[in-house]
């Protein structure tokens, strides 16, 4: 993979770029937790692979960082991967004007679990987001957008009631019975389905209004889709 190319394409699916991690700061409690979610969540979109682009922002600037940093920076990652039951497998480093940057491959450790990812894809108002959230809350919509807005979470999405870039929603199925989410806006409760269904249903959720239809294009093309 070609580092510069990541970074252009912005952070998306198994992607996430980190600036730097350091231990006394990302290790605690509530900060370990939080990072162990959202690595689940990109291993999920991954097909039980991450990769995490170490010194570069999250707005995909090369800021580059020290050796002693990004040495750091992997050992968090590795114990956050140890956590979630994964490992870093590879680590390519690059360097730039202000020190170093690098592309970490994390994979799962234990057996994959059966899963599939499906895409939605269709015209502006045929209710795309909004049977997606039925389908993972197991919830009725009221036709006011009870559903739609557990993918459409920006205000913008929200005031207009039409999506605006993607979004992911998931389901999985445990002992033969579906597994809802309660919360679907919860990363907490995201994790703990991913970690205990034995298979799991993923949902990329396209744009359907013609001006966002670059982004439906890299919804549906940029990832390995199942099913749409």
């Amino acid at each position: 993979m070609n580092i510069t190319t990541i970074v252009d394409n912005g952070e998306r699916e198994n992607i996430e770029f980190k600036e730097f991690l350091l231990e006394d700061v990302h290790l605690r409690d509530d900060r370990r937790q939080s990072l162990a979610c959202q690595m689940k969540h990109r291993m999920i979109m991954g097909d039980g692979t991450a990769v995490y682009v170490i010194g570069v922002t999250d707005g995909g600037s090369f800021r580059g960082i020290s050796r002693k940093m990004f040495e750091e920076t992997l050992s968090v990652l590795n114990c956050i991967a140890f956590e979630v039951g994964a490992e870093i497998v590879d680590c390519k480093e690059h360097v730039v004007s202000d020190g170093y940057v690098g592309l970490a491959t994390i994979k799962n450790r234990a057996v994959m679990k059966e899963h599939i990812l499906v895409g939605s894809a269709g015209h502006v108002d045929h209710g795309k987001s909004t049977i997606i959230g039925s389908l993972i809350t197991g919830m009725c919509d009221d036709a006011s957008g009870k559903t739609c807005i557990f993918l459409d979470v920006q205000p913008h999405e929200i005031e207009r009631g039409l999506s605006a870039d993607l979004s992911y929603g998931v389901y999985g199925f445990r002992s033969g019975k579906t597994v809802h989410l309660k919360n679907p806006l919860s990363k907490k409760e995201k994790a703990s389905i991913v970690e205990s269904a034995e298979k799991l249903v993923s949902f990329v959720d396209t744009v359907g209004h013609e001006p966002w239809l670059r982004t439906t294009i890299r919804g549906i093309v940029g990832q390995k889709l199942d099913y749409g």
